[in-house]
């Protein structure tokens, strides 16, 4: 198994989708660029990812970082493109690497984050 982390935006329309929302987002366009996830076990199944933290509705985002579990290497490259086919509009990816199996938890290792308010 491999653990994969993704950068990536959230902006435009995207910004309306809510943490809940954006984790079955993910697993649909995983399973549409026909990534190997690997799946939790039990009776109900769910892929193997992570986001480091919940993003309120309706903000903006520069970078967020998910992680995902793989059953078999993806080069990276191949899967940006891969992804890139089946993002929403609203959703970039910023960086894709691989990293290390036994890392602690993203939520676990968030220390800060930074908002910046736009008044128009």
């Amino acid at each position: 198994m491999y653990r994969i982390r993704i950068t990536f935006s959230k902006y435009g329309k995207a910004r309306w989708i809510g943490n809940l929302d954006l984790h079955r987002t993910w697993a649909r366009i995983l399973r549409r660029a026909g990534v190997p996830i690997a799946y939790s076990q039990g009776f109900n199944p769910q892929p193997k990812m992570q986001l480091a933290s919940a993003l309120p509705l309706g903000i903006v985002s520069i970078c967020e970082i998910l992680d995902i579990w793989v059953i078999e290497p993806i080069s990276n490259d191949r899967l940006k493109n891969d992804l890139a086919i089946s993002l929403p509009s609203g959703i970039e990816i910023i960086q894709i690497v691989e990293t290390d199996l036994n890392e602690k938890s993203l939520q676990s290792r968030l220390r800060a984050a930074e908002y910046v308010i736009e008044l128009e």
